[in-house]
Order: structure tokens, then C-alpha cells, then sequence
């Protein structure tokens, strides 16, 4: 019997050495200098995060991911989802960041840490319509009161849609794609579409027969712009805080802006 027992537990401590052996050598060959950073180049599009006719990924989410990337003296593998799969997958380990222009609003800082990248504390929403609006519309409550019935157009899942809700505004209308909400207006389904400032000027640019409205709130709605990352991986925000800090200083943020946003951008 005692044969039998050691003979047993000589396998099972192969069968655990082995196992061991192989764990080492597979985490030896995964890539350990690699940032891996969550997109969604369905969601927004050009000019953030899209592919170009070459099948590159392209926008100024994609290119502040290669400055970090390049910084950091790191690779870089990036993770395309769906917008609401993404914050999901940042909190289970899958990605290291995510690069998407995301506003730092209240809710998202309690759940996630955010390294601001461009913007101010932001009272002001702007939109993009298809008509003139008469001067005296300065408020969200005067705009409110001037669309009464007619529609406004975001995008689902967005911070603009939340904003919305919290002004009670009870005809919206979500899409997925940004280039929906474009649609929306050229063929006059909707009012005005809500979207961040530096998306709806690169939009009027592209299509000039549209207007932009810049209306007040009562109180901020955003900190500022920036990327997210896990809560509690102090390590790694520290060096992207640094990072990004020095990408300021040294000027390329603001190329950026102004490479896809346009002439004017950095002061949106």
C-alpha cells in the first residue's frame, strides 16, 4: 500500500513540476513590453478612431496611443470593442488603458481613474444644427424651451445622452454610429445633435452647410478630456501621468488637435 502511495505521489509531484514548467515557459513568451489599449473605432470614427483606405488605423485617439506607447519605450496591440464592453473590460485586466476621448465626468472618475488630455472644467454644450437659432437662445433651459417637441440626436451610450436625461429632455434620439447623427440632420430627422466641441467643429467643417449653437449650464458637466485606466493601478498611473504631462509640454498634444481637429481647435 505504501508502494502504491508513493509511487502516486511521485507522479502527481511530475505532474505538478511539469505543469510549472510549462505555466513559466508560456508567461516567458508572452510579450512583457507591450501596452495593450481599448478603442472603439465603430463609436465615434474620424477623425478619433477609424481605418483609412490603406486598412491603418488612424485619428487622434490612435496617434496619442502611439506618443504614450513611444514614451514609454513600449509596443503597442490595440483592442477594439464596443463602446459599453469597454470600461468592463479595463476593470477584468484586458487592456492596459483606453484611448477614446472620453470626458471626465463625475461618474466615470468614481469607477475608473482618468489622466486629463486636453480640455477645461466645461459648462457649455454644443451642438450641431441644421438652421439658424435665434440669438436669445444662451441657456439649456432657453434651448429646451425653443425645441419643445422636436428631436435631438446623440450617441447611445454617451456622456451627451446622460446630460440630456438630466435636463429632462424627452425627445432623443440615440444611434450607435456618429455617422448616424450626421445622416440625422443632413436629411432633417432631427433639430440638432449633441456632441463634444472638437467633434461637432471637425463635422462643420466637413459639411459648412451646417451650424454650430453653444448653449450654458448651470454647472459643470466635464473636467476635461481624457484616458481611463484601471482604479488602483497607481504604478501605471503614475508613469502616464507623467507622460502625458510631458506630450503637453513639449507641444505634441496640441499638434494633434490641430492635425485632426482642425485650425482653432485648442482653444474649443
Amino acid at each position: 500500500m505504501k508502494c502504491w502511495l508513493r509511487f502516486f505521489s511521485i507522479i502527481f509531484l511530475g505532474v505538478l513540476l511539469g505543469s510549472f514548467i510549462m505555466w513559466r515557459n508560456w508567461n516567458s513568451q508572452q510579450p512583457q513590453n507591450v501596452l495593450v489599449v481599448g478603442v472603439s473605432l465603430g463609436f465615434m470614427g474620424y477623425p478619433f478612431a477609424s481605418i483609412d483606405s490603406k486598412g491603418q488605423l488612424e485619428g487622434f485617439d490612435i496617434d496619442v496611443a502611439y506618443a504614450v506607447a513611444k514614451k514609454l519605450n513600449k509596443d503597442i496591440i490595440f483592442n477594439d470593442m464596443q463602446y459599453e464592453f469597454l470600461v468592463a473590460a479595463l476593470k477584468s485586466d484586458q487592456m492596459d488603458f483606453i484611448s477614446h476621448s472620453l470626458a471626465m465626468t463625475r461618474q466615470r472618475l468614481a469607477h475608473m481613474d482618468m489622466i486629463d488630455v486636453y480640455g477645461q472644467p466645461e459648462s457649455t454644450l454644443t451642438f450641431l444644427v441644421w438652421k439658424d437659432f435665434p440669438e436669445r437662445i444662451k441657456t439649456i433651459n432657453d434651448f429646451k424651451a425653443f425645441v419643445q417637441q422636436e428631436t435631438v440626436c446623440v450617441a447611445a451610450g454617451s456622456v451627451w445622452e446622460e446630460i440630456l436625461e438630466d435636463y429632462e429632455f424627452h425627445n432623443v434620439l440615440s444611434y450607435e454610429r456618429y455617422a448616424d447623427l450626421i445622416a440625422a440632420l443632413e436629411y432633417k430627422k432631427t433639430m440638432a445633435v449633441l456632441g463634444g466641441p472638437r467633434w461637432v467643429k471637425s463635422f462643420q467643417k466637413k459639411y459648412p452647410t451646417l451650424k454650430i449653437l453653444k448653449v450654458k449650464l448651470d454647472k459643470p458637466w466635464a473636467e476635461g478630456v481624457g484616458i481611463a485606466l484601471k482604479k488602483g493601478n497607481t504604478e501605471l498611473k503614475e508613469k502616464l501621468e507623467k507622460v502625458i504631462a510631458e506630450l503637453k509640454q513639449d507641444g505634441t498634444i496640441k499638434k494633434l488637435i490641430t492635425k485632426w481637429f482642425g485650425e482653432g481647435a485648442n482653444d474649443c
